[in-house]
């Protein structure tokens, strides 16, 4: 959960069949410039549950399940980008609406550009989401995710929904004050007004 996943030369997120742990978790990830898929599970992966995600720019399908899949799955509430979404078997690249369908999840799922502040890494704002973004306010609130991966209590604002990804949209706004200053031994007053505080990708 809260982990940022990119640039990586494989699967963002790979379930192997070994997989002996019989659920799996995967909460509020951002998997973003993978080479394959984003988020692949083997045929005998175990149960799990896959919400609140956002993959975007994979070479590969955003989500590839092997089959037959005999497990329990839940999949929803999650962002992704792309003309394929997923590959259910092999060689089965689906749209969102044939995968929907094929995998019997995703429902509220969404496919949309993430709306990222900044695609760079490095920079401050590194996958963050900005206003606007799609995946702000989408999520599905899970009590055992308290926090995104910058430490920020979810939701913000305390008491709305949350956000999709690793990362909860922070917005600060506000109206500007007006401050008066009294000028020494001039007997007149000057008002000045300070910027306003801006919308920030928090």
């Amino acid at each position: 959960r809260n982990n940022l996943i990119y640039n990586v030369g494989g699967a963002g997120i790979r379930q192997r069949e070994e997989t002996s742990l019989t659920q799996n978790v995967y909460y509020n990830n951002t998997i973003h410039n993978i080479t394959e898929h984003g988020f692949q599970v083997g045929a005998s992966g175990g149960n799990l549950t896959f919400e609140n995600n956002i993959v975007s720019n994979t070479a590969g399908d955003a989500v590839h399940f092997g089959t037959p899949y005999p497990h329990t799955k839940v999949v929803d509430r999650n962002l992704y980008t792309g003309t394929n979404v997923g590959e259910w078997g092999w060689g089965n690249h689906l749209n969102f609406t044939n995968w929907k369908s094929q995998c019997g999840c995703d429902a509220s799922s969404i496919t949309a550009s993430p709306v990222y502040a900044s695609t760079t890494p490095g920079n401050p704002n590194f996958l963050k989401l900005q206003a606007g973004s799609p995946g702000i306010n989408q999520g599905l609130t899970i009590p055992s995710v308290t926090v995104d991966f910058a430490g920020v209590a979810r939701p913000q604002p305390p008491g709305g929904a949350y956000d999709i990804g690793g990362y909860e949209f922070i917005s600060a706004t506000g109206t500007p004050p007006v401050v008066t200053i009294t000028a020494p031994n001039s007997g007149n007053d000057t008002s000045v007004t300070t910027t306003p505080l801006t919308t920030l990708a928090g």
